[in-house]
């Protein structure tokens, strides 16, 4: 990824087949680490303290599409573990192609 100043990439990796029940989906999904690695643009103290960057984790559903042949993965839920504590952040609603999904459906 570059965003007009840094250069960096984010590497996904599954790490196991997971049954979810929140509020926006119920059903099966993916549990899936990321790492931020910076590679370029950043502060030598920031490049440093590289291995203290939290590891990412998420859950993600498939869900198919009106499209033949089409699928959607959608990240439902999002954490790591800071120095302050745990960072969430959760979908609230599900929309595809225009049409909200409902938990188990």
């Amino acid at each position: 990824v570059f965003d007009g100043k840094r250069r960096y990439n984010i590497e996904i990796a599954k790490e196991k087949d997971v049954q979810v029940s929140l509020d926006v989906y119920k059903g099966p999904a993916v549990q899936c680490i990321a790492r931020y690695n910076q590679i370029a643009g950043f502060s030598q103290r920031i490049l440093s303290e590289k291995a203290s960057f939290p590891k990412i984790h998420a859950w993600f559903a498939v869900f198919p599409s009106t499209l033949p042949g089409r699928h959607y993965v959608v990240p439902l839920r999002v954490w790591a573990d800071t120095f302050f504590g745990r960072l969430s952040a959760f979908a609230t609603s599900v929309k595809i192609d225009g049409v909200e999904k409902r938990p188990g459906k």
